[in-house]
């Protein structure tokens, strides 16, 4: 019999209120389990929860979630008894961790799953001290914080583990709880500390090397590398200070057999920085501070800040420019004269020689640590991954150079297997040092619900059945009548491009016999909404609402050649004709022959979000922010979310009035609105009660097929057009009323107005009287209508061109 993995725990237990177990109790409940969190008093347990209604990025995927945790004090454990799963998550001290389990033992069923949850204790001592009807049921876990939105969980076993549990647990945890699961062994920090927080300290001690300050190796070690945009010191100062000392110290202590041990400390100048309370981010001073619209960084040699200035090296830009990207760049970099070029070669030659290492004592195979670093420390490619890519003999030969002369963080030799191989992936799997073999991916069930997964660089890649595949878009056949498509352009936004392939691609599954689509993205990112570069080039051309001539086609072309690096447009038409094209696309979509489904994750803003929103379903990540955002750039929904959500107030208004729901909707796109989850988009009614929430973005696919052939299967029929009632003059009346308080209290400029009375327009039907009776096709004219007035004027055009330099909104 199938086994569904997300049915494997129904109540869980939280020991700890801490900074990590409420968080962890705060997952569980979002994800709609049975909760109760434990602490030594109620006095902690409310503290516990007043501080997580604080945190950011939020713990909860809606406000409301906070009151589903329930609470208990260790004094009352008889609840803990019918608890089937229970996460320890108190101090890391493995004394009290110990007393915890003896203290607990007896309420613990016969069939619970008790997991610790630390960052580098040892599990098996742990697991040694308990009671011995616990021990095969002890496993270790080691979320990472913020433990909602990092998706790495590391599982460590121990010598009495049960191995059908550990299975079980795998499954859960990477099902209902989204995430990706490693396999640890049990060293010191396990992986992605152990691998990750080297990595900084190789950062600092490479910096103090090449005397390079601290704003400019974070411009060195961010995006430009492959690394996440807060780079190294600024991810010190969001971690804390004096929580990252805490973990370097922890693996100093623990790790005395490392020979690069000596390195596992933080420079005097950030101990300094601690002893004065300049924690970071908590803090508002640390590195770094701000002041004003200023960003200052602390410069050690004088003891004070400075004006951050984030320039690189003329030779080092150039370099990644001409190459493309980090791993293509390694070699160039290592042979340069340039100090910052041999400070990013000496950082990844050190990291990769680390990793070698200690590889065999903390991982079962490469690809467990990068997985671990892409998933723990958000790198886009992990050390191995990126050695391969770049060369691993010619990495190899110049490591040993350095190592030779003195230049690396370590004179310990690679261990033989890094060199005997000429690559760590193959088709065959990623290599295992102790095994001497080729390991391929888990045959975990769980793992089959991963359809078209991104695998890691050098791994055997998926065969992919593509239809059809365009400048803009790529269609897949996935089987039973049913194709995925995807967008190739950045952040995966609405171009011209897209537009005119999309319904070429519907066109070809009707006449092929196909029966239903999905949008699923191969990028990060369902859909940033419109091309606002192609937007803003359009008005410029003189296409606002003519469509393109002789002479702006000249014009256009000039422009290209003239800004040769800026993006290249595609095919221009006229605002109004592009609009008109959005409008007729997405109206299929709902209304089409082809059952459509949206599988969603990460942003679905303006026309991303209009695009789910005319979908027959929605399948989403819980971590999906969803929302129409046109009021931001001094514009409106303009490709049917306006009469969208008029729409959705008259069908799911609680009594025969629209206008309490109509206001809802219209203040939430009037404020540019983006929900914290796909939980509080469906609160905001940009998805329907039906759509479906999952935890595991890998899964989106999986289940938005299972969900339109359960659609096929039931024999649903695409909506018709139907018509509805608007609020008309009347609603129109109330909501201007509202805005004006709003404008007279200096609360929105004067385009601010502009935009939202247009908004109110559209969505009010304004035109006619209230509750009459209105088709779609009203509301597609108005907005339409009023998109381009307001792409006309000046304001709306700065506010775009500011979003574009800036990626935040300009109140002008």
């Amino acid at each position: 019999m199938k086994q569904y993995f997300d049915k494997s725990f129904s109540k869980i237990a939280v020991l700890g209120s801490g900074t990590m177990g409420g968080q962890i109790a705060a997952h569980f409940a979002n994800l709609g389990f049975d909760v109760v969190m434990f602490d030594t008093s109620k006095e902690a347990l409310l503290k516990s929860l007043a501080m997580m209604k604080k945190l950011k990025p939020t713990p909860f995927a809606s406000p409301s979630i906070a009151s589903l945790i329930k609470t208990s004090t260790y004094e009352n454990l008889d609840t803990l008894s019918k608890c089937d799963f229970i996460i320890e998550s108190i101090v890391e001290n493995i004394d009290i961790k110990k007393q915890l389990f003896l203290k607990i033992a007896p309420y613990v069923n016969d069939h619970a799953v008790l997991v610790t949850n630390t960052s580098g204790l040892s599990i098996q001592k742990i697991a040694e001290h308990s009671p011995e009807s616990l021990r095969s049921r002890i496993f270790g876990v080691h979320f990472f914080n913020p433990p909602r939105y990092l998706p790495l969980v590391e599982l460590i076993r121990t010598s009495f583990s049960d191995e059908k549990l550990l299975h079980i647990a795998e499954g859960f945890i990477t099902s209902a709880l989204g995430k990706e699961v490693v396999y640890a062994k049990d060293s010191p920090a396990f992986i992605a500390n152990r691998i990750g927080v080297f990595s900084f300290l190789a950062v600092l001690k490479h910096a103090e090397n090449f005397s390079l300050s601290a704003d400019t190796v974070d411009a060195l070690t961010g995006k430009r590398v492959g690394r996440p945009a807060s780079a190294t010191f600024r991810t010190l100062d969001v971690v804390g200070l004096d929580v990252m000392s805490n973990v370097v110290k922890n693996i100093y202590e623990n790790a005395k057999d490392d020979p690069w041990v000596e390195l596992f400390k933080l420079p005097d100048w950030i101990d300094h920085l601690i002893e004065k309370g300049s924690l970071g981010s908590k803090t508002k001073k640390g590195i770094y501070e701000k002041v004003g619209k200023n960003i200052n960084v602390y410069d050690p040699a004088t003891g004070e800040y400075r004006l951050s200035d984030k320039t690189i090296s003329s030779t080092v830009k150039k370099i990644l420019k001409d190459n493309g990207n980090i791993e293509n760049s390694l070699l160039e970099l290592s042979k340069s004269d340039d100090p910052q070029a041999q400070f990013l070669w000496s950082v990844h030659r050190d990291v990769f020689h680390y990793a070698s290492f200690h590889l065999e004592h903390v991982a079962e195979t490469v690809r467990c640590v990068d997985l671990a670093l892409k998933s723990g420390f958000a790198w886009q490619k992990g050390i191995f991954e990126q050695v391969q890519l770049t060369g691993w003999i010619k990495v190899r030969e110049a490591l040993n150079i350095d190592i030779s002369g003195g230049k690396t963080l370590s004179q310990e030799p690679l261990p033989n297997w890094a060199m005997d191989k000429d690559f760590v992936y193959s088709d065959d799997g990623a290599f295992d040092p102790n095994k001497n073999q080729y390991i391929p991916r888990s045959s975990h069930p769980v793992y089959e619900r991963h359809i078209h997964k991104s695998l890691l660089q050098g791994e055997k890649q998926y065969n992919q059945n593509i239809l059809l595949e365009g400048e803009a878009t790529k269609l897949l056949d996935i089987g039973d009548g049913i194709a995925s498509v995807s967008f190739k352009t950045k952040m995966n936004v609405l171009s011209s491009n897209v537009l005119i392939e999309l319904p070429k691609c519907l066109d070809y599954l009707e006449e092929n016999g196909f029966h239903a689509l999905i949008f699923k993205q191969e990028q990060e990112h369902f859909c940033a909404g419109a091309n606002l570069y192609e937007i803003i080039s359009a008005i410029k051309l003189g296409l606002l609402e003519k469509d393109p001539g002789v002479a702006s086609k000249a014009k256009k072309k000039a422009f290209e050649v003239m800004n040769p690096g800026l993006p290249k447009l595609g095919k221009l038409y006229s605002i109004k004709k592009t609009v008109a094209m959005l409008q007729e696309l997405l109206m299929r979509l709902k209304h089409g022959k082809i059952v459509t489904v949206a599988a969603v994750d990460g942003l679905a803003l303006g026309g991303g979000c209009e695009l789910l929103l005319h979908c027959n379903k929605v399948v989403a990540s819980m971590n999906s922010y969803i929302g129409l955002v046109e009021v931001g750039i001094g514009a409106l929904p303009a490709g049917c979310g306006s009469k969208e959500m008029a729409l959705r107030a008259f069908l799911n208004k609680e009594t025969d009035d629209i206008f309490p729901l109509l206001s809802k909707h219209f203040e939430q796109i009037a404020m540019a609105k983006v929900s914290a989850s796909a939980l509080e988009a469906k609160e905001m009614g940009y998805l329907k009660n039906d759509d479906v929430i999952i935890a595991n973005p890998n899964e989106l696919l999986y289940v938005a097929k299972q969900q339109a052939m359960a659609l096929l299967e039931s024999g649903f029929k695409s909506p018709l057009d139907s018509t509805f009632k608007v609020v008309g003059k009347a609603g129109y009346a109330n909501i201007m009323a509202q805005i004006a308080n709003l404008y007279e209290g200096h609360f929105m400029s004067d385009h601010d107005k502009y935009c939202i009375t247009s908004l109110a327009k559209v969505m009010t039907g304004s035109e006619v009287e209230e509750n009459t009776t209105v088709n779609s096709q009203m509301l597609l004219d108005l907005e339409r209508k009023y998109f381009i007035e307001l792409l006309g004027t000046q304001k709306t055009q700065e506010r775009i061109e500011f979003m574009l330099r800036n990626s935040k909104p300009l109140r002008n």
